[in-house]
């Protein structure tokens, strides 16, 4: 999976704002385009946290 390594890669060297701008913009696509079955499968997986459920600085 190239493209979560990768995205890790360079979220781990956002500073604090630009960390906290991703995670808002994710939180803001998950409000119109979340796919059902895919949410509904995280739910199943044993100690998978959802995404908005992450804490993030201020």
């Amino acid at each position: 999976m190239p493209d979560v390594d990768n995205l890790l890669t360079s979220f781990y060297q956002l500073d604090d704002e630009a960390r906290k701008e991703v995670v808002e913009t994710i939180q803001f696509k998950l409000q119109y385009h979340r796919d059902p079955e895919r949410a509904e499968q995280i739910k199943q997986i044993k100690g998978w946290l959802e995404f908005p459920q992450i804490a993030i600085p201020k």
